[in-house]
């Protein structure tokens, strides 16, 4: 069975908000991530969501971490990609 799952990584989410912009359409982001993904040796955690109201019965399957040898983030970490906010 394939299935979709949600990837709840901050530091995957925070890398791939940090590829775009003007010069980076989806496409490219897109190839240049499948490529990144394909040049390393790419482990999944994956974990349960917490229950919610609408379905109290049941969790649901997540990736919660992403990671990659050798490293995507060469080194860094999620704070290095997060939005920076103006005070």
């Amino acid at each position: 069975m394939i299935t979709n799952l949600v990837i709840t990584d901050l530091s995957w989410q925070y890398f791939c908000q940090s590829l775009r912009g003007e010069s980076h359409d989806p496409q490219r982001i897109a190839a240049e991530l499948t490529q990144t993904l394909q040049e390393r040796k790419v482990y999944l955690r994956i974990g349960l969501a917490r229950g919610w109201n609408k379905f109290p019965e049941r969790c649901f399957l997540q990736v919660n971490g992403v990671y990659t040898f050798p490293d995507y983030l060469e080194g860094r970490t999620f704070a290095d990609f997060a939005p920076r906010r103006s005070l």
